[in-house]
């Protein structure tokens, strides 16, 4: 079915044609930002005896860095978006299967690391409370593991969001057809968001708020993939000019918006932001691997980091204190953890497979030793 109006031989001649190695080296990107803004945008979260030096000259870049590192969720919906519209609309059970194999690794990880917490962390409490996080209550459990709520690992808020805008997807591709309508409701229910949040009436369990927040980031994406050849032509008129105008305008876009409109300028300026990491890539030779690396296991790293900086193993990770080495701990620690982590998931989810095939290997040899009658 067509549904966005753009020719799919477009894709070829634009920086929008997001390879498969071009959105893992964004989500790599976009997972290390994560990182930083967690271990360095929220120091109330940081308990005694915990800390880190800064760099020296009182620029507070950690904080800076920390603050920035929001971008991450714009980024990761932005690809969401982007990738749904180029593939065009599909039939619900696309979109089903979609969020199924989603919840196959975050239950995954799930039955891992929230054990822990009920067996050797049941002292931990929430932030600036007494209230224990992790207490033995059936239906909180259930609550938890079916991302009903979070308060098992608030970084976790995103699995909601974001498995609501997948199921949603059809819906928004139709809009898509007609991009001033798709922009007026995007927005309508952006500024709701912000007025739900601010009566305080934010509905249980869905939330209305997050939905419809963070849809925006998701629609953009959608009409990046709509204008891929519009944007394609007035990049391509900056960089005859000058091969410096581009990163340097989108830098220059990237920071106006989010020193004028804080979170909602983040959002704003996430495309921005895209194509100054895609400009710079042509620039980094063989470097940007590194990132791609990464952004091949962020999925896992997103939800299992936070354990250590936050949860469970914070001293650990603040225990080298200079914030680069902390940062780098961190880095590190979450992704040994999860290439060994999705290692045991491969060899667990093909186990059914091996012993079905054994089986009926058995059987095959069985009933071929049988004497003919």
């Amino acid at each position: 079915t067509k549904v966005v109006a753009f020719s799919l031989r477009q894709k070829e001649k634009t920086w929008m044609k997001i390879s498969r190695s071009d959105t893992e080296y964004l989500k790599g990107i976009a997972i290390l930002l994560m990182l930083g803004h967690h271990l360095f945008a929220f120091p109330e979260r940081i308990l005694s005896p915990s800390f880190f030096i800064p760099l020296p000259g009182g620029l507070n870049i950690e904080g800076l860095a920390g603050s920035f590192g929001k971008i991450c969720v714009g980024v990761f919906l932005f690809l969401s978006g982007y990738g749904f519209a180029v593939s065009g609309l599909k039939g619900f059970r696309y979109y089903a299967e979609k969020v199924w194999r989603f919840l196959q690794v975050y239950w995954f990880y799930f039955a891992i690391f929230i054990p822990i917490g009920l067996v050797f962390f049941n002292h931990v409490t929430f932030f600036n409370s007494t209230t224990p996080r992790y207490e033995a209550d059936p239906m909180l459990f259930i609550l938890n593991a079916s991302a009903l709520t979070f308060s098992y690992n608030e970084e976790w808020w995103f699995v909601q969001p974001y498995l609501l805008l997948v199921l949603s997807a059809p819906l928004t591709l139709r809009l898509a057809k007609k991009p001033p309508v798709l922009i007026a409701l995007s927005a309508a229910l952006y500024n709701f968001a912000w007025i739900l949040e601010w009566k305080g009436l934010n509905t249980p369990y869905i939330s209305a708020v997050w939905i419809f927040r963070w849809q925006l980031p998701f629609v953009i994406g959608v009409l990046a993939a709509v204008w891929s050849a519009r944007i394609e032509a007035a990049l391509e008129r900056m960089r005859r000019t000058s091969p410096v105008i581009i990163p340097v305008a989108a830098g220059t876009g990237t920071a106006f918006l989010w020193n004028r409109l804080h979170v909602t300028g983040l959002l704003l300026a996430t495309p921005l932001f895209l194509i100054l990491c895609l400009e710079l890539k042509r620039w980094m030779r063989g470097g940007w691997r590194l990132f791609t690396f990464t952004g091949g296991y962020s999925f896992p790293i997103w939800l299992t980091h936070s354990f250590f900086c936050y949860y469970y193993w914070q001293k650990a990770v603040y225990w080298p204190k200079y914030s680069p080495l902390v940062f780098l701990n961190l880095a590190v620690m979450s992704l040994a953890v999860c290439m060994a982590a999705e290692k045991l998931r491969a060899a667990t989810f093909a186990l059914p497979g091996r012993l079905r095939s054994a089986w009926t290997e058995y059987r095959m040899k069985r009933d071929g030793c049988r004497p003919e009658s």
